[in-house]
């Protein structure tokens, strides 16, 4: 399998979590040229379950350079999940110990274990096992093959089962059990949400809740949270005029540190400093505070106070592989509003001119900020050198016509761009009226916008589901972390 190639090819998976065992092509004597089909290209996105926890072996991820074969093995082990995204929206989700082949993307074989599909509305699929097949439309319902006897059950909608011995029609909370070649079993009423309530981490994709902010017993309003960083193996989130909260991986306290006053931008650099700014308070001086990894104060980096000496705000922070920073502020020293580069001394080193909501900075020092578009609406994305020449300004649409409200921004060490949103519907000011929640986006370098997370934010506070578009950090492995109301969410990722 060649990796790496453009992720927009025809009859190309956009994204796998792929593992050795778990998604395989089938190992037919007939070669594989004969066995592809570009049908296959409707596969999305495939998915390795964290449903019961973490695997052993780490994510993989893979830009597959052919198409998805005709007669793919779909086999997971103990502990592992898959789920399948189909770009009509149609979900197959795979239990642990299947071993089934996904004959085309309408059409699943079951030899043994369990798999749950989600049909969107108007779209046929069918699922077959031995000798019955189930046929539905626009329904969610569940399979299950253990030692020749095959359950189906229905969560939504109806199937149709059929075997050599008849057929017989089920709906919501119902169940026939086929043995071997036999006759579907008389109809059961059924708790389906039980039967398939494995299915859950999966719907998550993967999103943990780790943490609510309130380590130490102080209080801190990820709601209002400003930043968030993670470095050194530990996260550090900003909230409210709480200071900053450290914090493990996993989510657990470690101390509270830091001046308790509303702070609007956080960093970590190479050396695991880490640098916030204060909001300061009229008629004191600007500064960049910075600390130790354990806490302790170090110095106070000076920040200019524009050009007639008056007050300035910064926002946002940003660190490159000098320990040069990145803020933005609405005075300038020339007097306009825009993007500052300092040294670690204070010196000002380079200025941006322009509205930015937040800023951040990849491993070759280039400079990424949220702007605003013509709407007023932060939907736009602008790519600087690292003396400020442009390289690029993208402006995006997201899902179903919603113009993404991006607040944070962080950048991988492989260079994957994410951005966490609020997606406001398309149409006249003001839009916030049509809020559809927050999502995870990650920005190609080719400026494609990509919904990788997010759900209505009524189904909020299920994992994986963000009611407003917070701080976003990720860490050196590739985890990314969201802060999202009264917790952070951390998705166990990767970089290859």
């Amino acid at each position: 399998m060649r990796m790496e190639v453009p992720v927009g090819m025809r009859g190309r998976l956009l994204v796998g979590l792929v593992t050795l065992g778990l998604l395989l092509p089938a190992a037919s004597a007939s070669g594989a040229a004969s066995s592809r089909s570009g049908q296959l290209a409707m596969v999305k996105i495939i998915i390795r379950g964290l449903g019961e926890q973490p695997p052993a072996q780490s994510l993989r991820e893979a830009r597959i350079l052919d198409p998805l074969y005709t007669r793919y093995l779909l086999r997971t082990q103990a502990k592992q999940k898959a789920r399948l995204q189909f770009v009509d929206g149609t979900t197959l989700n795979i239990n642990q110990r299947t071993d089934a082949v996904l004959q085309d993307p309408n059409h699943t074989i079951v030899n043994q274990g369990e798999v749950d599909q989600v049909d969107k509305h108007g779209t046929a699929h069918r699922i077959q096992a031995n000798g019955a097949v189930a046929t539905a439309n626009g329904t969610n319902f569940d399979v299950k093959v253990v030692n020749g006897r095959i359950f189906f059950v229905v969560d939504r909608g109806h199937i149709t089962v059929s075997s050599s011995g008849g057929r017989v029609t089920l709906a919501r909370n119902q169940e026939s059990i086929v043995v071997g070649r036999g006759r579907p079993g008389p109809i059961r009423h059924v708790n389906a949400d039980a039967i398939i309530a494995w299915t859950r981490g999966l719907n998550s994709d993967g999103w943990s809740p780790i943490t609510q902010l309130h380590p130490n017993n102080t209080k801190y309003a990820p709601s209002d949270a400003t930043g968030l960083a993670v470095g050194g193996g530990h996260i550090f989130a900003l909230g409210g005029d709480g200071g900053i909260a450290e914090l493990t991986t996993s989510g657990k306290p470690v101390r509270a540190f830091g001046p308790r006053t509303f702070l609007t931008g956080i960093a970590i650099d190479p050396g695991k400093h880490i640098y916030v700014v204060p909001n300061s308070p009229s008629g004191s001086s600007p500064h960049i505070s910075e600390y130790s990894a354990t806490g302790k104060l170090i110095a106070k980096i000076p920040l200019p106070v524009g050009q007639q000496g008056g007050f300035s705000t910064y926002k946002g922070l940003a660190v490159d592989s000098h320990g040069d920073l990145w803020t933005y502020t609405d005075n300038l020293p020339s007097g306009q509003l825009g993007l500052l580069k300092l040294s670690p001394s204070g010196a000002v080193l380079a200025t941006i001119p322009g509205t930015f909501v937040n800023v951040a900075v990849d491993r070759q020092d280039n400079v990424f900020a949220i702007g605003h578009s013509k709407s007023s609406v932060n939907n736009v994305i602008h790519e600087f050198s690292p003396t400020g020449q442009v390289l690029a300004t993208w402006t995006f649409v997201g899902p179903h016509t919603t113009l993404p409200q991006f607040g944070g921004l962080t950048i991988s060490r492989k260079g994957r761009i994410f951005a966490a949103a609020n997606s406001l519907q398309q149409g006249k000011p003001p839009y916030e009226v049509a809020d559809t929640g927050g999502y995870v986006f990650e920005i190609t370098h080719t400026g494609k916008l990509r919904s990788i997370w997010g759900k209505a934010y009524g189904r909020w506070p299920a994992a994986g589901a963000f009611l407003i578009g917070g701080a976003i950090a990720v860490d050196a492995k590739g985890n990314v972390y969201v802060v999202d109301n009264d917790r952070i969410q951390k998705l166990p990722w990767f970089d290859t």
